[in-house]
């Protein structure tokens, strides 16, 4: 018995021990992650309206409007924007709302100095993004002088964003 006394005394000093010794060791743990590099145009109704374009009062005069759509990319990115040349037109010059068997040509700018906004290579945005959602401007223009029947007319313009 004294025997078992002696092993269990050991037993308990050699525990107390081990725990000692472990307790003033150290481990590091690395966290890391990856930003993305990520652009997201907005999913809301992107439209530009122009007035009614008047075969009399736009003889000589363009019609002029303006719409806007969201952008959000990741902070510092500075992309590339790129509007197609719509659903009829087959160049950045030769864009054409369709609604009846004339055309209707028009133009996208970039900014108010027109500055044909093209397909490619597109518009790359002046100054670096922030992270929060920037509002983007397209300026647009029906030439004067066209006589096109009357009705309505529209086109879909794709809109890419290139990083």
């Amino acid at each position: 018995m004294k025997l078992f006394k002696t092993i269990a005394v050991l037993a308990c000093f050699v525990g107390l021990v081990s725990l000692g010794a472990f307790a003033g060791t150290t481990g590091t743990l690395t966290v890391q992650t990856n930003v993305a590099t990520t652009c997201n145009v907005g999913t809301g109704a992107a439209t530009l309206t122009f007035p009614n374009y008047d075969v009399v009062a736009n003889a000589t005069a363009d019609d002029t409007g303006s719409g806007t759509f969201t952008l959000q990319c990741t902070n510092g990115e500075q992309p590339t924007i790129s509007l197609s040349d719509g659903l009829v037109g087959t160049t950045d010059a030769t864009r054409v709302m369709g609604g009846t068997a004339t055309p209707l040509h028009y133009q996208l700018y970039s900014d108010l100095s027109n500055t044909v906004w093209t397909a490619t290579p597109g518009y790359k945005l002046p100054t670096p993004m922030t992270g929060a959602v920037q509002t983007i401007t397209v300026y647009g223009t029906i030439p004067a002088g066209q006589n096109p029947l009357q009705g309505a007319y529209s086109d879909t313009v794709t809109i890419t964003v290139n990083l």
